[in-house]
């Protein structure tokens, strides 16, 4: 997954664009400590500008080929999310949950940022579990679409309460491509059309599979190319 035009659409922070830096963790299928190391060593890497989406996904095999409790995905998660602050914030950590438990670790590099890589969230509806991940944690919302009417509104208006600019967290946008058959990607034209709506709706952030428009991973420079440069003359 690849996340394109963020300087086309604020013309700035270039050094965040282009690139393809975000990443999407099955976060209850891992233990919170490595993952924790893991994003820590990428944030180092990348200086700063890793951005992790976490989530629980969909696919029930995956958790009972692994033992973990399927039913029990969102809050495993929740757990995850405290115990990456607690081992990022500084050494020995330690932390107390329901599933996870540790004292006195030492988890080395720590992040390049001292709050850890950006986090965003995911779903087809503000459920109050998203709403209060997003709250206390979230830089960015990707509602998989567009948001249901009032969300929005709910989510900024939480965000003061919790004494958080709703500014801060940035509405992340994408593209479905539409396959004519089986044996063809996506064509990229009219993909992209979709996006001037999001950016007029507040969408600052646009991301694209590039899977979905090439089938030759020799392809995928141009075909970004091409889509930075067409973006640019859509909302332009």
């Amino acid at each position: 997954m690849a996340e394109l035009a963020r300087a086309p659409l604020r013309g700035r922070r270039r050094d965040r664009t282009y690139a393809p830096r975000r990443r999407r963790a099955i976060a209850p299928l891992r233990h919170p400590l490595g993952l924790a190391k893991d994003l820590a060593s990428l944030d180092v890497v990348s200086e700063g500008r890793l951005v992790v989406q976490p989530t629980v996904s969909w696919h029930e095999p995956e958790y009972e080929a692994l033992g973990v409790p399927f039913r029990r995905r969102g809050a495993l998660l929740d757990e995850h999310l405290v115990a990456w602050e607690a081992a990022w914030r500084s050494s020995p950590a330690s932390y107390a949950g329901e599933a996870y438990a540790f004292e006195d670790v030492w988890v080395e590099p720590k992040p390049f940022r001292p709050d850890g890589p950006t986090l965003w969230f995911g779903g087809e509806s503000l459920h109050p579990r998203l709403l209060r991940r997003l709250v206390r944690s979230g830089r960015g919302w990707n509602p998989l679409g567009a948001p249901k009417p009032g969300e929005l509104e709910h989510l900024h208006d939480s965000l003061r309460k919790a004494g958080r600019d709703p500014g801060e967290v940035e509405l992340v946008g994408g593209t479905r491509g539409v396959f004519p058959d089986d044996g063809r990607p996506a064509p990229l034209e009219s993909a992209l059309e979709q996006i001037p709506a999001q950016v007029e709706r507040g969408f600052r952030t646009i991301c694209v599979k590039p899977s979905q428009f090439t089938d030759d991973p020799g392809d995928v420079p141009r075909l970004l190319r091409e889509t930075v440069r067409r973006v640019e003359t859509l909302v332009s």
